[in-house]
């Protein structure tokens, strides 16, 4: 079938007509065939036909803009890697949503299993039972968390070095000022 393909893109294209060209007449299906051919611009083609679509759908169903494309850009990924597994008897447009559908609502689910706690009210005097859960937060990389920890080290290093008189009024001015990094 690639070949009958092939065939019809050399076949019905005149030296004037660009390939580009050419396979925007093609439906799906010839040009997934002509990209199996071997011609890799039939891919950009598809790229092309269906990005600005799937993004809509995306978003729509995660309303997450960034992470919608995102999601696209790894929709057409799998394309890539699996399109000799799609059955040319079928429409590409369903095999491509399906794909696309798939990675939205494995973000949804992702999302409800990992919730994220914007902020929590913090009682002004609390005893330390009492204290407020602390949720890590998921953007901070752990490298931030090494430099912050190797930071507050080295102040307490450097106030434990200061003479006793400095001392005590340093040591809570090195705390106050690690709580602001």
């Amino acid at each position: 079938m690639a070949d009958l393909a092939r065939t019809k893109l050399t076949s019905q294209r005149t030296p004037a007509v660009p390939v580009r060209e050419h396979l925007r007449t093609l439906e799906d299906g010839d040009v997934v065939s002509v990209f199996l051919g071997g011609e890799e611009r039939a891919f950009e083609e598809l790229v092309d036909r269906y990005q600005g679509r799937l993004l809509n759908f995306v978003y729509r169903t995660i309303s997450d803009r960034d992470r919608a494309e995102d999601l696209v850009q790894e929709v057409f990924i799998r394309v890539y890697r699996h399109i000799g597994r799609f059955d040319r008897s079928k429409k590409f447009s369903t095999w491509i949503y399906t794909i696309a559908s798939n990675l939205a609502k494995n973000e949804l689910r992702n999302r409800s299993r990992n919730p994220l706690v914007l902020f929590q009210t913090i009682k002004a005097k609390f005893e330390d039972e009492a204290r407020p859960l602390q949720f890590e937060d998921v953007h901070t990389r752990p490298d931030d968390l090494f430099r912050k920890r190797h930071l507050k080290e080295m102040v307490d290093q450097s106030v434990a070095e200061l003479p006793a008189h400095q001392d005590r009024n340093n040591r809570r001015t090195g705390a106050a000022w690690l709580r602001l990094c």
